[in-house]
């Protein structure tokens, strides 16, 4: 004799749903986002006694950490796009922004052409220790990708410095992975 089982139909969908969530968990080895952002901090000097005017500077950086710590690796990247960048002056802690007229930041990679990625121009003579920058929105997937990028930085300056500047350089990247 057959057995026969009743179930409510609000046990039933509760079944279905758990069953569901079980089913999905249970086939993923990982939840892949569709994008994510990675951050890369570089650190770069405008020496002291550098002339009025332009002045560029080159500055070598890398992101192949963060894409580690995304669970991903530089040859699964689809598209990159700077999203921001600030800069902040980290010494000597009385000085600002005012000593600088304009700064263009460029990128470059082995085999890639420079191109630009952000800039400031004017910037605002205000006081601030920090500025967010203007970026371009280039696509950025084959040079991150690189083991090195540099970034050139080129300034315009409005007085000759006396004492040696450090800026920190904050990037955000927006990232969009290749799925395996």
């Amino acid at each position: 004799m057959p057995l026969s089982y009743s179930i409510k139909p609000d046990t039933m969908r509760k079944l279905l749903i758990l069953l569901l969530i079980i089913v999905s968990l249970a086939g993923c080895k990982k939840i892949h986002l569709t994008t994510f952002n990675i951050t890369n901090s570089t650190e770069f000097v405008i020496p002291a006694a550098t002339p009025v005017g332009l002045f560029s500077l080159p500055v070598q950086t890398s992101s192949q950490n963060s894409f580690k710590s995304q669970g991903t690796d530089a040859s699964h990247l689809k598209e990159v796009s700077l999203d921001k960048l600030s800069l902040t002056i980290t010494n000597p802690t009385n000085q600002n922004f005012n000593f600088l007229d304009k700064i263009h930041i460029y990128i470059s990679a082995s085999g890639q052409a420079e191109q630009e990625i952000a800039y400031l121009d004017p910037i605002p003579h205000n006081g601030s220790v920090t500025i967010n920058l203007n970026t371009t929105g280039i696509a950025l997937v084959e040079y991150i990708k690189q083991d090195i990028y540099t970034l050139r930085i080129s300034t315009s300056t409005n007085q000759v410095l006396t004492q040696n500047i450090t800026i920190k350089a904050d990037m955000t990247f927006k990232i969009k992975p290749k799925f395996l």
